[in-house]
């Protein structure tokens, strides 16, 4: 499958507006190399050769021109995903503040949410987190996969360059903190809510796949294997009749 595809299959729906928009960036590349001015290709290949595109003025203007459209909306990709991940990595921050709290509390016998309702809230925490963390990395192998492209269809290393400048060290990278933070909601749920039963906890906590999709393929096998059973037992039916 391609990446453009499970990218898509893979992405929060609710957050789709927050990811990077690969396939604009995808079409963006495509669009350039067909539309280049005198550009000679293979026939098999829409590889821009080296030769044509230093030797021409006019292609080379033409690639310049497309490299600084191209990476302003690399960075303006990358802005829309660094704001989105700080805001939920701060909102996150509060929460598991706010949860240690109640499980401190609950733990004293203090008034607050009772042991089900924390146990409950800690499990949707735990979803955010993981989901949270697949923002982070589909967006960085996004980011990674289309400057890579970039370099293979421009003949160039200015993708490469550019990835290595702003996006690998780039802060929504770091894993460490939400790392910690996932742990940490482990820790606590096995403590408070399992009396030190981290099996049970983690049981508990498990996190189904976050898209279990079918192909197309599959859908028709099963729908036609579906109709023929039904068709079968009509004539069973019959025939005993």
């Amino acid at each position: 499958m391609k990446f453009g595809k499970t990218f898509e299959s893979h992405l929060t729906t609710e957050w789709r507006q927050q990811y990077m928009n690969y396939a604009e960036l995808n079409a963006m590349i495509r669009t350039a190399v067909v539309n280049a001015p005198d550009v000679k290709v293979s026939r098999d290949s829409r590889y821009i050769r080296e030769r044509d595109k230093n030797s021409d003025p006019e292609v080379l203007a033409y690639y310049q021109n497309f490299e600084r459209n191209f990476f302003a909306t690399c960075h303006q990709e990358l802005s829309r995903v660094e704001d989105f991940f700080a805001h939920k990595l701060a909102e996150a921050r509060r929460k598991l503040e706010e949860i240690r709290k109640q499980l401190i509390s609950m733990q004293n016998n203090q008034r607050g949410p009772n042991n089900r309702q924390l146990g409950l809230a800690c499990s949707e925490f735990y979803l955010s987190l993981i989901m949270l963390q697949n923002f982070q990395s589909l967006n960085y192998t996004a980011f990674r996969k289309i400057c890579k492209k970039y370099d293979k269809y421009i003949k160039s290393n200015r993708g490469a360059m550019w990835f290595h400048e702003y996006v690998s060290e780039a802060p929504f990278t770091n894993e460490n903190e939400l790392r910690q933070m996932i742990s940490e909601v482990e820790q606590l749920y096995t403590t408070y809510l399992t009396n030190g039963d981290r099996a049970r906890a983690m049981a508990k906590l498990r996190v189904p796949p976050l898209r279990q999709f079918s192909s197309p393929a599959r859908v028709f096998i099963a729908g036609m294997l579906l109709g023929l059973f039904i068709v079968s037992a009509i004539i069973v039916i019959i025939s005993c009749e």
